[in-house]
């Protein structure tokens, strides 16, 4: 697992290996979207695995910070990042490795390291019923009469307008927006059909809500959603997720990931399970290499225990 390859042959053969296997988080086109927000695209072949892996890397002053897999880890990585982590840091010059590891069942223990962050997904898209659950036929049905005067599209929209939205969003949780309308602006343009959108426009054509699927490999992705103030009490987010996970479904997909989210945003996490079959958490760590990697990681984690 440690023979990772990042001579111009490996990242030929690892671009080809994504193109052909559907591998959207491992492709050149997905590094191009990651530019927008400062990566630098790196690509690595393992020829032992048969795969290869796209790293963004960022700069941070001095530090060269590498993502093993964005938005989510490579299948190939499993429950064994540490494998992975030495070798790449070293073909890629990078300084600190963060890994961001799915883990199902019970929650993961208080005092592990990191940061944790509560997880859903669907784990048998072709055996999943929407009707299964009453609530969410409740709720949809409710989404159905109240937005009646919307229009659904499945198709993009404008990356500003969804650039916009996703800021408000955004602004009303007190958050940080760490997606740029550059970024909107590539990943809606992206070639090939393994990104797609569901939005709604209101009576007077304003976009009221706009959701993306990201499909890598066999599974999807619940990459982005955004609603607006005046829509969300319709339950546009029910019916925008439900024609997502359509898409999914007819494009044989097996699973459905509906990604992580901060713990201290409930009605979001409540929203996610109501759909999921399934609930774990992703554990964010980081894993510093050399000396200056290992003493930017240990005070990162102190300013972090202080914090709290």
């Amino acid at each position: 697992m440690s023979h990772w390859r990042t001579d111009d042959d490996a990242v030929r053969r690892a671009q080809a290996w994504a193109d052909s296997s559907g591998r959207l988080f491992s492709s050149v086109a997905w590094g191009h979207v990651l530019g927008a927000l400062g990566a630098q695209p790196r690509y690595a072949w393992n020829e032992a695995l048969g795969e290869g892996m796209m790293v963004p890397v960022f700069r941070r002053g001095p530090l060269k910070v590498g993502f093993l897999g964005f938005p989510v880890v490579p299948r190939c990585v499993g429950d064994l990042p540490l494998a992975f982590v030495p070798p790449l840091a070293e073909r890629l010059g990078l300084h600190i490795v963060r890994v961001n590891q799915p883990m199902a069942g019970e929650a993961v223990a208080s005092g592990l390291p990191g940061l944790v962050q509560p997880d859903a997904w669907i784990d048998d898209l072709g055996a999943w019923r929407e009707d299964a659950s009453r609530r969410r036929v409740r709720d949809l049905a409710h989404a159905r009469r109240a937005g009646g005067s919307l229009a659904f599209i499945e198709g993009p929209c404008a990356p500003r307008d969804l650039h916009g939205l996703y800021a408000a969003v955004v602004r009303a949780h007190r958050g940080t927006a760490r997606y740029s309308a550059a970024y909107f602006e590539r990943l809606l343009s992206m070639p090939g059909d393994r990104v797609r959108v569901v939005h709604a426009l209101d009576p007077q054509g304003s976009l009221a809500g706009a959701a993306v699927l990201a499909m890598d490999g066999d599974t999807g992705y619940y990459l982005h959603a955004a609603v607006s103030a005046a829509a969300r009490p319709l339950g546009v987010s029910d019916e925008l997720l439900s024609r997502l996970i359509a898409i999914a479904r007819r494009q044989g997909l097996s699973r459905f990931n509906l990604m992580a989210s901060p713990a201290n945003q409930p009605g979001l996490l409540r929203f996610k399970a109501k759909w999921a079959d399934r609930e774990g958490v992703v554990l964010t760590r980081d894993y510093g290499q050399g000396w200056l990697g290992r003493v930017a990681v240990g005070v990162n984690a102190a300013l972090s225990r202080l914090n709290r």
